[in-house]
């Protein structure tokens, strides 16, 4: 009896810390699209100042968040994430607007991967 109560205890909280993580890598990944999604219409319009603003914004967020969902997933999807940032902070001080709009279209991709590689579902699962 006293096993089964264990082993009862133990898959609750693994799927707890499943659920909590799988909200925050959402939340975050969501977080990121909408950020990006604005400053591509800023990086369209070309109004560099409020661009580099976002930047760090989006590079603020990232830093937030890296450390949450980085003991959910595997750190080196969030370290190619967090370095298409970087490099997206450059390319907008400069005013590069070909470099950092294709960065900004692989931060979407790097974002919306993340979100399908940790969506509970079957297929996931096995």
């Amino acid at each position: 009896m006293k096993n089964t109560i264990i082993s009862f205890f133990i898959f609750f909280m693994v799927f707890a810390f499943v659920t909590i993580y799988n909200n925050k890598l959402t939340t975050f990944c969501n977080n990121v699209l909408n950020t990006s999604n604005e400053l591509e219409e800023l990086l369209c319009k070309e109004n560099w100042q409020k661009s580099y603003e976002k930047t760090l914004e989006l590079k603020k967020l990232m830093s937030k968040g890296f450390k949450d969902i980085s003991i959910y997933i595997n750190h080196e999807n969030v370290d190619n994430l967090n370095t298409e940032v970087l490099k997206l902070t450059q390319f907008v001080k400069v005013k590069s607007n070909g470099d950092a709009l294709s960065t900004i279209h692989a931060i979407k991709c790097f974002a919306e991967y993340l979100k399908e590689l940790e969506e509970i579902n079957l297929i996931n699962i096995f």
